[in-house]
């Protein structure tokens, strides 16, 4: 078994030796020997980070960058945070939902099989590049992947990419351009262009391709070899989430496409708003009159409210009681009543 173990290794790595892909400069190449209990032996499939580096985050340079963080100019401005999502491998064969996606779309309604592979890749996904950014019109990520195959692993014009994207803010890619659905609006899809989605599609200005099929590569920048997406939004003041399961796949026969492995990653970004202004200070003659100022002039209006008040009250005085006057005859009754009343007085003193 020893011997038997050592001789197929032997024989996988003069295959690697001679791969015109092995030109490329791989990062820490993670392969592990498995031997099963049917004696056949295979390299796991993995894939690999670009090295963190301490220069800024530039989204065009071939290294990782984590996190990138904007503070946006002007009082109303506020601080944009854009974060990479974890890399992670998939189930081989691509997930429940996101095999229940392609089983369910317009293609397997129009003939096309799908099916997952039973043996993992045994090569790797070399990604070169993964950045977040935060600009002042996008927020997003950039990846860049190397698809490096090893020993039997799929090669050639028949190997394609298929990509499922959930996110919070829906749009539609179209040869002609895109359509925003706008922020809030959830999707879950395979990502394509519209035009390949539909039956009759001719492309103007090929023909003979064939468009009708759920392959990234047919019109996004990928190919049997190598895999990149740049995307963004442009609403930079909403949270955004975005991620998305990448696989690399094989039209093992016309229509009929076999899973096999992928990895998972995305981004996410925050708005944080400007914090409010501060209150004025109080009026406690310690901030230099600004505070006393401000309270003096609440006081001025009230003031001059008040005299208007006063103001309005002198130009129409409020009516006071006054007595009717005496009638005269009752003024000569008056008058003969204390005459009399004199008159007794003087009488009684006699």
């Amino acid at each position: 078994m020893l011997k038997k173990i050592i001789s197929v290794n032997n024989l996988l790595f003069q295959k690697d030796k001679n791969m015109k892909l092995r030109q490329y400069c791989l990062v820490g190449i993670a392969t592990s020997l498995i031997v099963a209990t049917t004696d056949q032996v295979g390299l796991a499939f993995s894939f690999t980070l670009p090295s963190r580096s301490s220069l800024p985050c530039d989204p065009f340079s071939s290294f990782y960058c984590n996190k990138h963080t904007l503070t946006l100019p002007g009082a109303d401005g506020g601080t944009v945070t854009t974060k990479l999502k974890k890399v992670s491998s998939l189930t081989l064969g691509g997930t429940d939902a996101f095999f229940n996606l392609l089983t369910k779309s317009v293609w397997a309604k129009n003939g096309w099989q799908f099916q997952r592979a039973t043996t993992d890749l045994a090569g790797i996904f070399n990604i070169g590049v993964y950045n977040a950014y935060a600009t002042l019109q996008t927020v997003g990520a950039d990846i860049q992947i190397l698809y490096n195959p090893v020993g039997q692993d799929p090669t050639g014009s028949n190997v394609h990419w298929i990509q499922r994207v959930i996110s919070n803010h829906g749009y539609i890619f179209t040869r002609s351009g895109r359509t925003d659905l706008g922020h809030g609006i959830r999707e879950n899809k395979i990502d394509v262009l519209q035009e390949q989605t539909q039956l009759n599609f001719v492309d103007p200005q090929n023909p003979q391709k064939l468009t009708f099929n759920p392959f990234y590569d047919t019109y996004g920048t990928a190919n049997e070899i190598s895999f990149g997406d740049f995307l963004g939004r442009e609403d930079i003041g909403e949270n955004h989430e975005w991620s998305a399961e990448l696989y690399l796949v094989q039209e093992t026969a016309p229509k009929t496409v076999t899973i096999y492995n992928g990895i998972k990653w995305g981004w996410s970004n925050t708005f944080t708003p400007p914090p409010p202004p501060p209150p004025p200070p109080p009026c406690n003659g310690s901030s230099g009159g600004g505070g006393c100022r401000t309270a003096l002039a609440s006081n001025i209006q009230v003031q001059n409210q008040a005299l208007s008040d006063i103001e309005i009250s002198k130009s129409s005085p409020t009516p006071v009681s006054v007595p009717e006057p005496i009638p005269a005859l009752g003024l000569l009754a008056l008058g003969i009543w204390g005459t009399f009343q004199g008159l007794k007085i003087i009488k009684d003193k006699q």
